[in-house]
C-alpha cells in the first residue's frame, strides 16, 4: 500500500518509506504505526491531530511542513531540525521517544509535553516553552538557551540544565536540579 496525497481518519501500519522525498501530503486524524521515515524528506506536509506510533523518523526533514496536535509514542526521532517545519503549532507531545541530538529553535512550542524517554543533547533555543511539561525524561546535555520557561514543569526530569538567559516564573524543577542551578549561580544552601 502507498501513501495517498490525502487521507482522513486512516491508519498506515509497516510502511517503509525510508529516504524518499514525499511532496505535499495533507493527513487528518491519521495514525501511523511501526512506520520508517528514516530520512526521508517531508516537504509541505501537513500533519492535523495525528499520532505516530513505534515509528523511526531519525533525521528526516520537515522542509516547509506543518504540525498541529501531533502525538508521537515510542517513536525514534534522533537528528531532526524541527524549526525546518514552518508551522509547528498546539499540542506537540512526546511520549517515550528518542528524541536525541535535535534542535528546536525560535520554535513557539507552548503546551509541549515529554513524557519519558530521552532528549539528550537537544538544543531548545528561543523558545516559547511557557506551560511545557518534561516529565521523568532524561534531558542529559540539552540546553535550553533564551527560552520562556514560565510555568514549564521539569520537575519529574533528569539532567536539566537551564541558561540564565531563559525567562523564568513559577518554573519547577526537581529539588536535584534546583540545588545544581544554585550551585552554578555560587549559591550555597545550608541545611539545618
Amino acid at each position: 500500500m502507498g501513501l495517498p496525497l490525502d487521507a482522513e481518519d486512516e491508519d498506515f501500519v509497516d510502511l517503509d518509506l525510508s529516504e524518499e522525498r514525499l511532496e505535499r501530503h495533507s493527513f487528518v486524524g491519521c495514525t501511523f504505526k511501526r512506520c520508517r521515515f528514516s530520512g526521508t524528506r517531508l516537504v509541505r506536509w501537513t500533519l492535523d491531530d495525528c499520532r505516530f506510533e513505534d515509528c523511526d523518523l531519525s533525521v528526516a526533514k520537515l522542509g516547509d511542513s506543518t504540525l498541529r496536535d501531533v502525538h508521537f509514542v515510542g517513536c525514534k526521532l534522533t537528528g531532526i531540525n524541527w524549526a525546518e517545519a514552518h508551522g509547528l503549532t498546539l499540542s506537540i507531545r512526546f511520549t517515550q521517544c528518542t528524541l536525541n541530538y535535535g534542535s528546536f529553535l525560535d520554535l513557539p512550542l507552548r503546551r509541549l509535553t515529554v513524557e519519558g524517554g530521552t532528549a539528550a543533547d537537544v538544543q531548545f533555543g528561543d523558545c516559547d516553552l511557557r506551560d511545557a511539561r518534561f516529565d521523568k525524561a532524561n534531558l542529559a546535555g540539552a540546553s535550553f538557551v533564551r527560552c520562556d520557561l514560565r510555568g514549564a514543569d521539569f520537575s519529574g526530569s533528569e539532567g536539566v540544565a537551564l541558561d540564565p538567559t531563559c525567562r523564568f516564573a513559577k518554573t519547577k524543577l526537581g529539588l536535584d536540579d534546583a540545588l545544581g542551578h544554585l550551585h552554578r549561580l555560587g549559591i550555597a544552601v545550608a541545611l539545618r
